[in-house]
């Protein structure tokens, strides 16, 4: 079942960003980058002990004024801006008569699309898709801009919390929230947000997304060589317990923008 979240906002606060424009121009104003150190879990895996690291994550919402929601979102040097425009009224070769139609863009560091950034482009926008309450905006558009800014490693699951981020800040209804790890296989052995050069000398990757409320796969996508079925299965377990980290940060950086909502009296 779809859910809420109702947010109690003093009403002083409001009557004071009510001197702004907009309430969200007063929150640009506040906002602020939530950062935490990199991390590391231990986990027992075939009767052997494994450390899981995750590099420093860092996330900074509404940086862009005229997006409905924004958020540029860093996992070690791997750093990705993410802007939602809508719901608007949709274009007629897009339209669709009950729901809203879901749009992605994705842009390079060079302004050029690859096969690659297609593929992913539409993995993204699939993912969205789902979890987005489309029904809820009939004839309308949702558009999803992309902004790489540097690509070192984990770029996909880096775009997709982005994305997430983004879609919190504008205020989309969305049926539960996602989190996004990307696992390599660096000589048999399975690394968590792995950086470039771990992902050059590879054998493989995958990008493992994860539905929070019930901590299910939602979403697979294979960047580079073949699994066997022993070992993707150990990366689902490594990659369910790496994304709880993700989904921590993802409370840490809201209640740190509510904290900065409640100053705003």
């Amino acid at each position: 079942m779809p859910f809420c979240i109702v947010i109690l906002v003093d009403p002083h606060a409001l009557c004071e960003a009510a001197s702004c424009n907009t309430f969200s121009e007063k929150l640009k104003l506040k906002s602020e980058l939530v950062e935490v150190a990199p991390l590391s879990v231990i986990i027992e895996m075939d009767n052997e002990t494994q450390v899981i690291c995750l590099r420093k994550l860092k996330c900074k919402q509404n940086l862009l004024h005229n997006a409905d929601g924004s958020a540029r979102f860093s996992q070690g040097d791997t750093s990705v801006i993410a802007a939602v425009y809508g719901p608007v009224q949709a274009k007629a070769r897009m339209e669709k008569v009950k729901e809203a139609a879901v749009e992605v863009i994705f842009k390079d560091t060079n302004g050029l699309q690859s096969c690659e950034d297609k593929k992913m482009e539409q993995f993204i926008r699939n993912t969205c898709t789902e979890i987005i309450l489309t029904e809820s905006y009939p004839r309308t558009a949702i558009s999803i801009i992309i902004q790489i800014e540097n690509d070192a490693g984990s770029l996909l699951s880096c775009v997709l919390n982005a994305s997430i981020m983004a879609l919190m800040n504008a205020g989309i209804p969305l049926k539960y929230l996602i989190g996004s790890v990307c696992c390599a296989i660096v000589e048999e052995d399975i690394v968590c947000d792995p950086t470039k050069s771990q992902e050059i000398a590879c054998q493989s990757v995958l990008t493992v997304v994860f539905d929070k409320k019930t901590r299910n796969v939602i979403g697979i996508s294979s960047q580079l060589g073949n699994v066997k079925i022993p070992v993707f299965q150990n990366i689902v377990k490594t990659a369910r317990v790496a994304v709880e980290k993700v989904f921590d940060f993802y409370k840490i950086s809201v209640q740190k923008n509510l904290e900065k909502l409640n100053n705003l009296q």
